[in-house]
């Protein structure tokens, strides 16, 4: 199989040769699929978070035997040394229940997820405090709890009994226009740790939840997006 590589036409980056299987992380990363060409793409802009994924799909990984930076952020709080080899920080992440975090570092990559994948389950009281609810474990005995992110993007993420969690609020997934003008489909929409962080910050900035009225169909929506009811303006 020829390897995976980026061509630059433009203001796009195209993604050449990308098997079927990367679609997810490609979508994650801001690609766009091109129906002509037949290939993912993303503006010029999103080079940096290209790079990794295409290092990872040919098989050019990060070593294990030497620290990362994404391995000494989370090292000490392991009670690793600092410059503890990012494949035992890996090691000790999994004993931990943490595999995603685990495969993140075994990449060359920083432990943390993107907020905008992780789905939420709800909010949960734990030791007097609120948390935003992940995922449950296999065993159903332990829940993922978390934080929002702060202004570095850095956020509370571990896992507690949930015997001890007392749950406050329910997150439904809900049906949402596809966004294609007449199209009539919808798509399932979950909450996220990003989607709640975007909606914070957008109340945050009174610019941004800045109402119009669509002059097609004269249903109101949000100023610089499209329109719900008819995908106009």
């Amino acid at each position: 199989m020829a390897s995976v590589s980026l061509e630059t036409v433009g203001r796009r980056i195209y993604v050449v040769n990308s098997p079927f299987s990367a679609k997810d992380q490609l979508k994650s990363a801001g690609c766009k699929w091109d129906t002509d060409r037949r290939q993912w793409w993303a503006g010029s802009s999103t080079r940096s978070k290209l790079e990794p994924i295409i290092a990872e799909l040919n098989g050019v990984g990060h070593s294990a035997s030497v620290a990362t930076e994404g391995s000494m952020e989370v090292a000490e709080s392991l009670g690793l040394d600092k410059e503890t080899p990012a494949g035992i920080v890996a090691d000790k992440l999994r004993e931990s229940g943490r595999e995603k975090e685990a495969d993140n570092i075994a990449r060359g990559k920083s432990a943390q997820e993107d907020p905008h994948s992780i789905r939420l389950t709800g909010k949960g009281r734990y030791k007097g405090r609120e948390y935003y609810a992940g995922a449950i474990s296999g065993d159903g005995k332990r829940v993922r709890l978390l934080t929002l992110p702060d202004a570095s993007g850095k956020y509370l993420d571990f896992w507690a009994p949930c015997a001890d969690v007392e749950q406050t609020k329910k997150y439904q997934p809900r049906e949402k226009w596809d966004g294609r003008r007449y199209s009539g489909r919808t798509v399932t929409v979950y909450t996220t740790l990003g989607s709640i962080a975007d909606f914070v910050r957008k109340q945050k900035d009174p610019d941004r939840t800045k109402r119009v009225q669509c002059p097609e169909c004269d249903a109101w929506h949000d100023d610089g997006e499209p329109c719900r009811e008819c995908g106009g303006c």
